[in-house]
């Protein structure tokens, strides 16, 4: 069974956006003095939703919603 990966849909300067982002969010979390892995977590899927949303893909839409569950 072959799984579809959806980051090869993405363009090399997407893809470095969302390292980037990914790297930015990770190493401001794991520096504060109080490090909130669930909010680290929920930031992290928040990029990547958007990421997604901004190429149209249908599935991004499910990772908005977990994105807005986990801030409540």
């Amino acid at each position: 069974m072959r799984f579809y990966n959806p980051f090869a849909d993405l363009s090399r300067f997407e893809l470095l956006l969302w390292l980037a982002s990914v790297a930015v969010i990770a190493a401001a979390s794991l520096l504060a003095p109080e490090t909130d892995y669930f909010n680290m977590f929920v930031s992290l899927l928040g990029v990547t939703s958007l990421i997604f949303i901004s190429k149209g893909k249908k599935h991004s839409q499910h990772l908005a919603e977990h994105v807005t569950l986990g801030n409540e």
